[in-house]
């Protein structure tokens, strides 16, 4: 039953369970009562039938008794192994004692009886008229059960909406709260009953949610703010070290701290761009190419040391509006993991029509790394000596989770490729809020 019922139903929406729930209900109760019905009239028929048949047997064995033929007519006839009677045709030769339905060539009630001195006598009823009226009886049953299926279908339907669109009304307010900046109290729309309880429940559970976000966002552009201004001071103090004279080593640390320094900045740019999203200020753009080549010029020095080759294909145009922020973010840590993460060959980018995808030629992940990729501070068993703190492919996996996108991987021991279908939610999301 669960393995048909729920498969069925878990593809319907709630109105259409209920309104088949109505029906089936109202069909069910229906059809009993028609079979009800049907098996009460032929209770009545063979009661009835059957007592009528005994008392007028009775009689004409009393009429018989005082030696007068008994009244037949062309629907009632008596058989009999009396002189007087007609004897027993052989289609009833084999019928039971007492009342019983004869159904051949020609139906019939019969009643057979045996008398006191041993005679047989078996009384006949043609019950054609009896069938007739029975079969429109019947054919009226089966009309009313259609009938009321229907009408049962239409109050279904009626009752149906009523019932849900309480619960629809919640439904879409919800919904609509999901695309707002500002909360907006949506309980005060529903009656003191159990919808309208619900509608409370979210009510305060909304409001909360709501209080929570904007303190996080509030917090978050409070710390990035904040953050900008020592890390301003660490790149200028760098930058003037970076013209004394150093040697070699000095100045590869130094390169360090100027890079770590830029990687903070672009972390406070995620952070800022997820505290202004809401508010439809954040920055828009349609062309992704120019961020991956960004990408590329910024980190073909890096990959050079590492005696690597970093470069740029182009095989589509990928449409749609999208966060510059959020995007390099994501274009970034894949890059930077892909550098990292390989000793020899090359790391290309590729544009296509649907996104873009970040390729290299290093040892590959397992399939058992593969399932934690994502997880934050996760690093495989090949980054030992390599840095790198585990968060990036975190960052990568949220930011593509909020803003729409799908990141997709493929690893093998000749190397791995990370491909990000870009499905323009950005937009959509704006224009929503809009």
């Amino acid at each position: 039953m669960r393995g048909c019922l729920f498969p069925l139903t878990s593809r319907l929406t709630l109105v259409q369970r209920v309104i088949l729930g109505f029906a089936i209900l109202i069909g069910l109760v229906s059809l009993l009562y028609s079979i009800a019905l049907v098996e009460t009239i032929e209770y009545v028929e063979t009661t009835l039938v059957g007592d009528i048949m005994r008392e007028k047997i009775t009689l004409m064995e009393a009429e018989l008794s005082w030696g007068r033929v008994p009244f037949q007519t062309d629907e009632i006839h008596l058989y009999g192994d009396m002189a007087t009677l007609r004897p027993i045709p052989p289609e009833y030769a084999g019928v039971p004692t007492g009342y019983s339905e004869f159904v051949g060539s020609k139906s019939s009630f019969l009643f057979k009886r045996v008398t006191d001195d041993g005679h047989t006598l078996l009384l006949v009823f043609d019950q054609t008229a009896f069938e007739e009226t029975e079969q429109d009886f019947q054919q009226i049953v089966l009309l009313s059960f259609c009938l009321v299926v229907l009408v049962a279908a239409a109050a279904s339907f009626w009752l149906g909406r009523l019932v849900v669109n309480p619960i629809r009304r919640l439904s879409r307010k919800v919904s609509a709260l999901t695309h707002a900046d500002t909360y907006q109290p949506m309980s005060i729309d529903f009656a003191d009953d159990e919808v309208g309880r619900l509608a409370e429940a979210c009510d305060r559970t909304m409001g909360r949610l709501f209080e929570a976000i904007e303190r996080e966002r509030a917090f978050t552009a409070d710390v990035s703010h904040e953050l900008r201004a020592p890390l301003t001071v660490l790149r200028t103090s760098a930058e003037c070290l970076e013209l004394g004279d150093l040697n070699d080593r000095q100045r590869a640390h130094l390169e360090r701290i100027l890079r770590v320094i830029d990687e903070m900045h672009e972390l406070l740019d995620v952070f800022l761009a997820f505290a202004r999203q809401s508010q439809n200020s954040a920055e828009m753009t349609d062309e992704v190419t120019p961020v991956l080549e960004r990408a590329v010029e910024v980190w073909t020095p890096f990959a050079r040391e590492k005696g690597l080759e970093l470069s740029y294909a182009s095989k589509g145009r990928v449409p749609g509006t999208f966060s510059p922020v959020l995007l390099g973010v994501v274009v970034t840590n894949l890059v930077k993991n892909a550098i990292l993460y390989t000793e020899k060959g090359s790391v290309v980018i590729t544009e296509t029509n649907e996104g873009f995808s970040v390729r290299d030629t290093g040892p590959g992940i397992t399939e058992e790394e593969q399932k934690r990729i994502y997880e934050k501070f996760f690093r495989g068993a090949s980054s030992a000596g390599h840095e790198g703190s585990g968060v990036g492919l975190s960052v990568v996996k949220r930011i593509a989770d909020r803003s729409g996108w799908r990141v997709m991987l493929e690893s093998s021991p000749a190397g791995t490729c990370f491909t990000v279908t870009l499905t323009g939610a950005d937009r959509k999301r704006l224009d929503e809020r809009g």
